[in-house]
């Protein structure tokens, strides 16, 4: 069945209904990622969610477990929409807004790219520690271009790719969309996913056509009936990703 945009709106209805059974127990919700922005893509992009439960809630046995309950029925719901489901959604107490991860907070924050659909607008107090500060400072792209990135490398020495590899590619590509936002992380910058391409590309000096470029390959009908085209896309990324390594490691030399 081919997923159309009311069948977002309609999964997007039915998890509203439910997590409003959360009452006093739940303090807010939001919709964040690209529903929230109004660039469902149909078949592609899912559903993100964030909860933040009463601090009553973890004192009270009973509260908890009528939260737990009715969080696990919306997210039962997602699952069986048939639309893509990613990850479940997150819940966090309310005394926990200060120790959300930091490469999230600029979207979770953000009325671009986020919604309350239940409860407080809370965020304005959302922050991260210092420590998950550091962490996506320090190692969010190097780690992703390490894990992500690297391993596809061997496949550059190929002639050409098999379905099955052209598939493994096409499936680790969509990363691609994320460098810059990791990319900015590392230069102590947290503009948010909608802020970052053209920030980073101001910052560093570079042409980012190519984030387009592969989420538009992505998003073909049949992206895979071009072998050679996803080959030479696995190229062009991993310069992408090596020419911002380089100049991220050539501007920390120079601050050090």
């Amino acid at each position: 069945m081919k997923l159309t945009t009311a069948d977002y709106e309609h999964a997007f209805d039915k998890f509203v209904e439910t997590i409003h059974d959360l009452g006093e127990n739940g303090r807010s919700v939001l919709l964040y990622g690209s529903m929230a922005r109004g660039e469902v893509i149909p078949g592609h992009s899912d559903l993100d969610f964030w909860a933040i439960l009463a601090q009553e809630v973890f004192q009270d046995q009973d509260r908890f477990r009528q939260a737990f309950n009715v969080m696990v029925k919306a997210a039962k719901e997602l699952a069986a929409s048939g639309l893509p489901v990613i990850h479940a959604f997150c819940f966090y107490a309310e005394d926990e807004l200060d120790w959300l991860p930091a490469a999230l907070v600029p979207n979770l924050k953000s009325p671009r790219s986020s919604r309350i659909v239940f409860g407080d607008d809370v965020r304005p107090q959302m922050s991260s520690t210092n420590a998950s500060h550091h962490l996506y400072h320090s190692s969010y792209f190097f780690e992703m271009r390490r894990n992500v990135f690297l391993p596809l490398t061997p496949l550059l020495q190929k002639e050409t790719l098999t379905p099955k590899e052209a598939q493994y590619v096409l499936g680790s590509l969509k990363y691609v969309k994320y460098i810059p936002e990791a990319a900015c992380a590392a230069l102590d910058l947290w503009p948010g996913e909608i802020n970052a391409v053209p920030q980073l590309g101001q910052a560093l000096g570079l042409d980012m056509e190519i984030v387009a470029r592969i989420s538009a390959l992505r998003l073909e009908e049949n992206p895979l009936a071009d072998l050679a085209l996803i080959q030479r896309s696995l190229r062009e990324s991993l310069q992408f990703v090596e020419t911002i390594h380089d100049a991220l490691v050539t501007h920390q030399l120079a601050n050090q």
